[in-house]
């Protein structure tokens, strides 16, 4: 990836206000993803495409993840 971490972090925050469907949510690096933000592990891995699809060197390797970790925001992007 050839994006700091500052910036990814913005694309991030970015395409999660386009999945979250909670209006009007401030969401933030400790913002929780399934009691703030109500995603699911499905939501996550289609969040984890859309990256992949939309931003030019953004390889994420699920094989390695555990979704039941990923308890916040920061959490994502610390994995990715």
């Amino acid at each position: 990836m050839d994006i700091t971490k500052e910036q990814f972090t913005e694309v991030l925050l970015k395409e999660l206000e386009f999945h979250v469907v909670i209006e009007n949510k401030v969401i933030t690096l400790e913002s929780r993803l399934e009691e703030d933000l109500d995603m699911d592990s499905l939501e996550i891995i289609e969040l984890f495409l859309d990256l992949e699809d939309k931003h030019k060197g953004v390889e994420i390797d699920n094989r390695f993840m555990d979704i039941k970790k990923m308890k916040t925001v920061e959490n994502l992007r610390d994995f990715i």
